[in-house]
């Protein structure tokens, strides 16, 4: 059972993520680069160079196959997304980004990397305490960077 403090800390990250800011900044990255917000969430979760059985999409996001496709097929169309025959199975589809699919996005990375006025005004001290707090929890305390790996 999670502490009371763990609870309050999580309910202050839902509320940051879910804040009328937050959900405008998304939304105007998802415009500037002419995609949905579906299709921002779907480039933002590949990574370069990696290929990912869309039935795996499907069952790790806990949405019907069909609309992993609807996403890829919005991604094909504009360059950023490319499906094959999986190799080792040739029923089954897997999808990667092109580099036009990585250069978009590297740019909504950095633009979505833009503080928020919130976290902005935090001292310099607190930023990267936050940071390093948030880095130990994205990747489970394992070590290593879920976070970007931008240091400062």
């Amino acid at each position: 059972m999670a502490s009371t403090a763990a609870r309050e800390a999580w309910l202050c990250i839902v509320r940051l993520f879910t804040s009328q800011d937050n959900t405008r900044r998304f939304l105007d990255v998802a415009t500037e680069l002419d995609l949905t917000p579906s299709t921002l969430r779907f480039l933002l979760v590949l990574s370069t160079g990696e290929d990912r059985p869309m039935r795996a999409l499907a069952e790790d996001w806990h949405c019907d196959p069909s609309w992993v496709t609807s996403i890829v097929d919005q991604l094909e169309q504009r360059g950023f997304a490319e499906r094959h025959v999986d190799a080792s199975d040739r029923r089954a589809k897997r999808v990667g980004l092109t580099p036009a699919g990585e250069e978009a996005r590297d740019r909504a990375l950095v633009l979505l990397s833009e503080p928020p006025p919130a976290i902005a005004s935090l001292s310099p001290d607190d930023q990267r305490a936050l940071r390093d707090v948030l880095r130990k929890a994205a990747v489970g305390g394992a070590g290593g960077d879920g976070c970007g790996g931008m240091e400062g």
